[in-house]
């Protein structure tokens, strides 16, 4: 009877949001006290409903709680333990973990907890609940290798949690003086050796030994809040290799976060350095309203990372969700397998197509980020994005594998959508990711023909004529390509072709 009446109260409360919301507006452009509350997913914080009131976040310097504490040390021994079943039993050397301002909050600190434990390392507590200080859990108590880490942080991460980047750096550096015993140190083992690999390029011997206890990277010269690839990534005309993009990624990522002196410093190979070692990429995830497929964040920063690892290393590193989105019920679950629900449950999921299609022009434009993001991810880990999964793309949106009427729906609610939907698959097969073969498009010169009057199809008088830029317009390989079919289009298309 509980959980009905709190299911009722917060549909309640979700419905009188926008009317809370204009209500709280008038309040506060008048000067009026607008009430606190907490914020984040209404499915894992109910509270945070009504919307309109004035949402607080968290206490970076309580971080983590007990509570994401516990929840770490399961996490953490869920993903190693799938870890060592798909790779002979062996231990990761190194795991790199993201560390998002969003997660941090809902989380309440869960990511930099498990980091900790990883190294194992732990959090001490004072009475008022602050985490001032980490200690060392000894060897017969935590049982296995203490596991080596690198943290890439976003620009909101690191504006809010300063403190905790310090504490982390601090249990780095602990970890890596601990005495040899008999379990595996790799916190040591992955300090000395980037120690030896900064002599090697030259670096000074203080400097080198300085620095090779860094692990937490993010926005070089603390110049920006994200990676800054995504852009270059879909945009397909402006690199021919992958290793183009890791290479812009490591530039665009590579500045050391510890303390004042060194925020945001950028030494040259230290990245690379520091990624040797990378087995496994950890991601947190803990709200309802997005997936690995729907949030272009997600590949941009846990892809991003992994095509950086696999160009450097020649290793392509295994990815696992911190699932925290059903409260009570924190598991791991690897990238590939969560790329994949989320394309069964949604991208070619008829039910949800059939809800999206009650909606305006933005739903059918998410629709089309969805296929530019599964594109990302292709480029990101190629391994991650089979064939398969464009050929249901194509069957679902071009062939209209579920009669639902998709060509009529995009050109009533949003022709543009389609235009991106459709240039981006093209884009992906020119660049080889997508081999149509298995698909009724039979190779790519077909398939291009069949796709191409979705992408050039007019759009309503009503709309303003828009064209996909990224993967289309502003894409000078994709127009040499296009050229010959160019030339064999009706006049009133052709001109959408032109550059």
């Amino acid at each position: 009877m509980d959980a009905i009446e709190s299911v009722q109260r917060n549909a309640a409360n979700l419905k009188s949001s926008p009317a809370s919301e204009l209500q709280e507006l008038v309040a506060a452009l008048n000067a009026e006290y607008i009430a606190p509350s907490g914020g984040g997913d209404p499915l894992v914080n109910p509270s945070s409903v009504p919307t309109g009131r004035n949402p607080y976040s968290i206490n970076a310097e309580q971080t983590p709680s007990p509570e994401a504490w516990q929840v770490a040390k399961k996490l953490v021994d869920q993903m190693l333990s799938a870890h060592r079943t798909s790779h002979a039993d062996q231990y990761p050397r190194q795991v790199a973990i993201s560390f998002w301002g969003g997660e941090f909050i809902r989380g309440k600190g869960t990511e930099i907890a498990q980091a900790l434990y990883l190294m194992g390392m732990r959090p001490v507590w004072n009475s008022r609940g602050v985490v001032y200080d980490v200690e060392v859990i000894p060897s017969a108590e935590l049982n296995r290798p203490r596991v080596d880490v690198l943290v890439q942080t976003s620009g909101q991460f690191r504006d809010a949690a300063a403190s905790r980047i310090a504490l982390l750096d601090k249990a780095v550096q602990i970890a890596s003086a601990l005495e040899p015993d008999d379990q595996p140190n790799y916190v040591r083992d992955g300090t000395e050796e980037t120690e030896l690999a900064l002599k090697a390029k030259g670096v000074s011997a203080k400097d080198a030994r300085d620095f090779a206890t860094a692990r937490v990277f993010g926005s070089a010269s603390n110049s920006g809040y994200g990676t800054g690839i995504m852009g270059m990534v879909e945009k397909g005309d402006t690199w021919r290799d992958a290793s183009q993009v890791a290479r812009q990624y490591i530039n665009n990522m590579s500045g050391v976060y510890r303390d004042g002196d060194r925020w945001g410093t950028v030494l040259p190979g230290l990245l690379e350095a520091q990624m040797q070692g990378v087995d496994a990429v950890v991601h947190p995830r803990s709200s309802n309203t997005w997936g690995p497929l729907s949030l272009d964040h997600v590949y941009e920063y846990m892809g991003g990372i992994t095509l950086a690892v696999r160009e450097t290393t020649g290793n392509d590193p295994t990815g696992y969700f911190s699932d925290l989105r059903q409260p009570g019920r924190a598991k791991v679950t690897t990238s590939v397998g969560a790329i994949r629900e989320e394309g069964r449950t949604s991208l070619w999921n008829p039910k949800f197509i059939q809800g999206l299609q009650r909606e305006g022009p933005s739903a059918a434009a998410s629709l089309a980020e969805t296929v530019r993001n599964m594109y990302g991810w292709n480029v990101m880990q190629p391994a991650a994005i089979g064939h398969d999964m464009w050929d249901e793309t194509y069957r679902v949106y071009i062939e209209d594998k579920h009669r639902l009427d998709m060509r009529e729906y995009f050109e009533r609610r949003n022709p543009y959508a389609l235009q991106d939907m459709t240039a981006v698959m093209l884009e992906t097969a020119r660049k080889g990711y997508w081999q149509p073969d298995s698909t009724d498009c039979g190779n790519w010169r077909s398939c291009t023909r069949n796709l191409l009057p979705a992408t050039v199809r007019p759009a309503p008088m009503k709309h303003a004529v828009t064209r996909p830029f990224e993967s289309f317009c502003g894409n000078s390989s994709m127009h040499r390509v296009m050229i010959p079919i160019r030339k064999r289009l009706p006049s009133t298309n052709r001109l959408l072709l032109q550059p």
